[in-house]
């Protein structure tokens, strides 16, 4: 299975990284604003502490 990391939650991002996360993508989050991340994992998204988390052990990294 393909290992996203998702950096930048906002007008965009959230959007983008809830629409993987739903298809059942391993889809790993970060954003300076918790309450984003948090909203993301509702629907399936990993919550990454830092970038460095976020963008370790995967395929694709997305920045917003």
């Amino acid at each position: 299975m393909t290992n996203i990391a998702f950096i930048g939650l906002g007008n965009m991002g959230a959007g983008m990284c809830k629409n993987l996360a739903k298809s059942g993508l391993n889809v790993k989050a970060f954003d300076l604003n918790g309450n984003a991340v948090k909203n993301v994992c509702q629907v399936g998204a990993i919550a990454a502490d830092t970038i460095a988390d976020a963008v370790a052990n995967v395929e694709i990294i997305v920045s917003m």
